[in-house]
C-alpha cells in the first residue's frame, strides 16, 4: 500500500523547507532522481513509490 499523504507531505516539507523532492513511480526514473538530488546544493527527498504486491517476500 502506498502512502500517498506521507508522500506529498514529506515532498511538500521539504520544498517550503527550501530544499528539493523528488517522485519517481518508474524503475527507469530512480538513475536521473538520484542524480538529481546528489548534485544539488540544498537538501533533498527522493520519495520513491513501490508496488507492495512485487514485493520480495518476509522471511
Amino acid at each position: 500500500m502506498i502512502k500517498k499523504n506521507f508522500c506529498l507531505s514529506a515532498l511538500t516539507f521539504i520544498i517550503v523547507a527550501g530544499g528539493e523532492g523528488y517522485r519517481v513511480e518508474k524503475p527507469e526514473e530512480l538513475d536521473k532522481a538520484l542524480e538529481q538530488a546528489f548534485k544539488s546544493d540544498k537538501p533533498a527527498i527522493v520519495d520513491v513509490a513501490v508496488d507492495s504486491e512485487n514485493m520480495v517476500p518476509k522471511i
